[in-house]
């Protein structure tokens, strides 16, 4: 699914879980490609708010330590809203 799609058609009625694929971009990908995805997933779906980052669907035992890491390193770097009091 087209994340930016979904964010545009339904982001101001439904909160959006997951964009980051855990089939192929998590298990075979590099942390490089992850680092990208994660932050152009956060760039499309996150402004406005209703958006949580996750793997599609898990983490699972097929993904390189280093991807996971990579994954989380990426969504502290980017994935902050901003706090208002």
């Amino acid at each position: 699914m087209d994340l930016g799609e979904l964010k545009r058609r339904y982001g101001k009625r439904l909160i959006l879980v997951g964009g980051i694929d855990c089939s192929v971009l998590l298990p075979l990908g590099t942390p490089e490609q992850i680092r990208n995805a994660v932050k152009e997933a956060i760039q499309v779906a996150a402004p406005g708010g209703g958006f949580f980052i996750g793997s599609s669907s898990e983490i699972n035992p097929a993904i390189p330590l280093e991807n996971v890491l990579a994954f989380f390193e990426a969504c502290r770097t980017y994935g902050r809203y901003p706090i208002q009091v």
